[in-house]
């Protein structure tokens, strides 16, 4: 748990991983890191399209669509 000893550990809310949740045109699902405690769409929601800033630089998977932009 990489986070233990940080000043904000206490402020993370754990889940078994599991949610259900539909996400609405326009917005999308945040994936964390895939730690039980991870601060993603399933503590705070989907994130508004606009909401999003950034540029994407590689795309990773599925391997065989893998490109850098």
């Amino acid at each position: 748990d990489p986070d233990k000893d940080q000043e904000y550990a206490e402020t993370i809310a754990f889940t078994n991983g599991n949610v259900d949740l539909t996400v609405p045109e326009g917005e999308v699902y945040v994936a964390g890191d895939n730690r039980g405690n991870s601060l993603d769409s399933r503590s705070f929601g989907s994130v508004p399209n606009e909401d999003i800033v950034g540029k994407l630089v590689f795309r990773l998977f599925p391997i065989n669509k893998a490109e850098s932009y």
